[in-house]
């Protein structure tokens, strides 16, 4: 079941202090309406009752899917590292059946998360996936505060079968745009997904975000072995009128496996 307890806010506004529900955890198969509040990022908007300023309130949320076996842990980083406070859902986890188990940071990232799964998809090759779509649209490949995240698949009048990104800037804009699904980019991404690792193990906690493509460590843990992936790259941009910069190969060269946090 979905969890909540109260908490005092300040507005930044008016100045006066009020009391909110907050949730540590969320079940969407019992509270779709939570559910619901999340994906149009209103979830951790709070209103001040004198005034109507609104105030963004993040915190942990643990986001269980029990229909679809998934669950996702948001953890604001900062204090203990993420890995040291996994050992509080050892029980939990031990508990689960064929779960698939993600740590993210971010309220965007867990909405991206939540489409992901719900359609069934592998995230790490969708993360791989949008890195090629940025190379291609002339994106730049690694800024820390910009991000393509995967929302839907959707047909276009002619019945071609469309990918939904929203592009988020800097300041927090949300941009939806749609592109025709390149399936050979997909099997591509697939085939260099399988061959630095198979199936994540179930019931183990990952983080697989943007970086993923990039093998940039995030949170504590031992670096996995650099796996050289240049020649599938290579492989896919053969061809092309357009080739992949050279930052791509570079960059592939350095992927490796998603990181296991517990």
């Amino acid at each position: 079941m979905s969890l909540s307890y109260k908490e005092k806010i300040n507005c930044n506004k008016c100045s006066i202090e009020f009391e909110a529900p907050l949730y540590s955890s969320v079940n969407a198969t019992e509270n779709p309406e939570l559910r619901e509040q999340i994906l149009s990022n209103t979830f951790f908007i709070k209103k001040c009752p004198k005034c109507g300023h609104t105030i963004q309130i993040l915190h942990d949320l643990l986001y269980h899917d029990m229909d679809r076996k998934f669950m996702v842990w948001m953890k604001i980083p900062e204090g203990n590292s993420i890995a040291f406070e996994m050992f509080a859902l050892e029980g939990l986890t031990k508990m689960l059946q064929n779960y698939r188990l993600r740590v993210v940071t971010y309220p965007y990232f867990l909405v991206e998360k939540i489409h992901v799964f719900e359609n069934d998809l592998d995230d790490r090759i969708v993360e791989l996936y949008k890195f090629m779509l940025k190379v291609r649209l002339g994106y730049p490949l690694e800024t820390p505060n910009d991000f393509m995240h995967f929302n839907s698949f959707t047909k276009s009048v002619w019945g071609f079968k469309k990918i939904q990104i929203n592009y988020i800037d800097n300041d927090g804009n949300i941009t939806k745009e749609a592109y025709t699904f390149n399936k050979k980019i997909f099997l591509n991404a697939t085939k260099l997904v399988c061959s630095i690792e198979q199936s994540l193990v179930l019931n183990k906690w990952y983080l697989v975000d943007w970086k993923y493509p990039y093998g940039i460590e995030i949170i504590d843990g031992v670096a996995n072995p650099i796996i050289d992936n240049s020649e599938i790259i290579e492989m896919e941009i053969g061809g092309r009128r357009k080739p992949y910069p050279k930052q791509l190969l570079d960059k592939a060269s350095s992927l490796k496996k998603a990181q296991r946090i517990y």
